[in-house]
């Protein structure tokens, strides 16, 4: 469900810089883990569908 009431802007550049950390394959798992959390938030998901 995306929520509309979530507000987290990334730039174009922190969101390159955060693709580019998941996509490589020598990025510790937590950082990806973390990466994608925020990336899933400034997409507009919530809490539950990041899980």
């Amino acid at each position: 469900m995306r929520r509309d009431d979530i507000c987290l802007y990334l730039s174009p550049d922190d969101r390159a810089y955060l693709v580019a950390l998941v996509a490589d394959r020598n990025t510790r798992r937590k950082l990806v883990w973390r990466a994608d959390i925020v990336l899933a938030t400034a997409n507009g998901h919530g809490t539950a569908e990041i899980r």
